[in-house]
Formats: structure tokens, sequence, C-alpha cells
């Protein structure tokens, strides 16, 4: 999951010039993997309250979000 996200976010600047049909993509392909993994990592008690904050999405974020999501699925991936 880590890895999708980040090449979502890193394949954003090639890909689409409208950062809200960016961030709609993302809303249709991957959100909904992204919260089932925030909620089983919680589950477990691996995230904190920042990391649960960063794996997110509401409905005024944007890429900076998702850029944030990619660092953070990343960092809990290279910790457990």
């Amino acid at each position: 999951m880590a890895e999708e996200v980040y090449v979502f976010a890193s394949g954003y600047n090639s890909k689409y010039t409208d950062v809200n049909e960016a961030v709609q993509r993302f809303r249709l392909r991957v959100e909904e993997n992204v919260t089932k993994l925030r909620d089983e990592l919680d589950r477990r008690g691996w995230l904190t309250a920042q990391a649960r904050e960063n794996l997110t999405l509401l409905d005024h974020d944007g890429m900076d979000k998702i850029n944030a999501m990619a660092i953070t699925l990343k960092s809990i991936a290279a910790g457990h």
C-alpha cells in the first residue's frame, strides 16, 4: 500500500494538470485501501495520533496530504 500511494503521489506531476482531478482519482482508486489499512494498523496500536491523522483524507485536503500519506506509510513499513 505504501508503494501504491508513493507511486501515485510521485506520478502526479506528470499525469495530472489539475490538483482536484488528481485528488479525485486518488479517492476513486486508493483511498478505500488506505482507510482499511489505517484502521487495521490503529487496531493493532501501531499508529500515533499524528500518523492516524496523516492517513485520513479530509474533504479539503489535496496532494500535500497524499504526499504525507506516502511518507507515513513508508515510515511505518520501515519500522515494522
